[in-house]
């Protein structure tokens, strides 16, 4: 598989398209296992700020011990709502990685809140 077209590359090439800076306010739109927020914090100085949301109850499990980030769980179709509430009038980039992640696959459940559900169809 061509490295532009993994998973990785991708995560790469948007974090260096949304050119970070130090002491910028920043949106980890869909923070799932943490892997983008954890590279958001990377490209922070000290006086960033990293605002992650998740609907998702286990993600709350991954986010790292960092004073910069403020961990929401919640849909992020409400990331305007929460960001009025924080008190943010402005970001300097939002990132959404709006795949689906594999560990959503493995433990799909029919209630889940995803709105997903799997069937396996034998014939």
């Amino acid at each position: 598989m061509n490295d532009n077209l993994s998973s990785a590359g991708i995560a790469q090439r948007s974090h260096r398209r949304i050119g970070y800076s130090g002491f910028g306010t920043y949106v980890d739109a869909t923070f799932g296992g943490g892997g983008h927020s954890r590279e958001i914090l990377k490209r922070l100085g000290k006086k960033g700020r990293l605002y992650a949301f998740d609907q998702d109850e286990d993600a709350a499990a991954q986010v790292p011990d960092d004073k910069r980030i403020l961990f929401t769980r919640g849909n992020f179709r409400f990331l305007e709502n929460y960001l009025r509430f924080y008190g943010v009038k402005e970001v300097n980039g939002i990132l959404a990685d709006l795949g689906v992640s594999s560990i959503t696959l493995m433990f799909l459940k029919e209630d889940s809140v995803t709105g997903m559900m799997l069937r396996w169809i034998c014939g």
